[in-house]
């Protein structure tokens, strides 16, 4: 089974002004990028800003690549909530404001996490 036709985190790259939408697929991240491809083309994606990207630039201004492929024992929010927040910081991400989320930070180990209990 390649990649592409598993869970993980894709982005949807737009060339011409260095913008991203970063999302996730439980199932086929081929299935969830071509239902993002049908919206924009038909003029109703979610994203208003990525809809005027395509609108103005079309559809070969678009590249679509896998950041991450979920591995076993992966958290494919946590990932996506990483790579969001990457692109978030260099000022490239094009999600919703209300889809984006707060900076990813692992929760710190306490000292009761490390050490066994007896």
């Amino acid at each position: 089974m390649d990649e592409w036709s598993r869970p993980g985190v894709y982005g949807i790259f737009c060339r011409p002004v260095q913008k991203v939408y970063v999302g996730m697929a439980k199932i086929s991240i081929e299935r969830r990028v071509d239902e993002h491809l049908k919206m924009l083309e038909g003029g109703r994606h979610h994203v208003p800003a990525m809809q005027a990207l395509y609108d103005g630039f079309g559809a070969n201004a678009f590249t679509v690549g896998i950041i991450h492929p979920v591995r076993e024992g992966d958290h494919l929010r946590a990932i996506e909530i990483r790579a969001q927040s990457y692109y978030a910081a260099k000022g490239w991400l094009i999600n919703n404001p209300s889809d984006q989320p707060p900076p990813y930070r692992p929760r710190r180990r306490s000292n009761r996490d490390s050490h066994p209990t007896t």
